[in-house]
């Protein structure tokens, strides 16, 4: 019995160290995103200062969760990290998307999908349920914000700087 224990735990670090080597590169490329739609969208000449710069908020809300992402793959392992990276960034894209008052159309509610799959595929099939729920509940809730006019919606006078939408479909795919 302990014989076949000890391949099996030998199978398992190494699963566990190809997981954290996977996250450390996924955080990177999405920090790598964040980092391009920031400079982006600093440098979209056809936006005052203080648009683009309101604009950045959420990208460096996002580079700020990879970080503390990162954080966590180090020190309480890739399940951890991917669970923390998911949810709080599932906030907020919605939040943002309320913010802004882009609603359902936002430029980030493309990425919604690949953090339900990062969660089912990194945390667990319940933590992807769960996940989906939170998404169904998110996309409700702009839908309804927008449908008795707390939020505009996306139109002329509020979209998203097109780098918004380049970064977020790259990162997602």
């Amino acid at each position: 019995d302990a014989a076949q224990q000890q391949p099996l735990q030998g199978f398992r670090s190494r699963l566990d160290a190809v997981m954290a080597r996977n996250a450390r590169v996924f955080l990177a490329l999405v920090m790598l995103g964040a980092l391009a739609q920031i400079g982006a969208t600093l440098g979209e000449t056809s936006l005052p200062w203080p648009a683009r710069v309101s604009r950045i908020g959420t990208s460096s809300a996002v580079l700020l969760i990879c970080l503390c992402s990162l954080a966590f793959a180090m020190r309480l392992g890739a399940r951890v990290a991917a669970a923390f990276f998911s949810s709080a960034l599932l906030l907020v894209l919605f939040g943002a998307a309320a913010w802004y008052g882009n609603g359902v159309r936002s430029s980030g509610m493309s990425g919604v999908l690949a953090l339900v799959v990062v969660l089912g595929m990194m945390v667990g099939a319940k933590a992807a349920v769960r996940g989906t729920l939170a998404a169904v509940l998110g996309y409700l809730t702009l839908w309804l914000l927008e449908r008795i006019g707390v939020i505009p919606g996306l139109n002329a006078s509020n979209t998203p700087p097109l780098a918004s939408y380049a970064v977020v479909f790259s990162v997602s795919a």
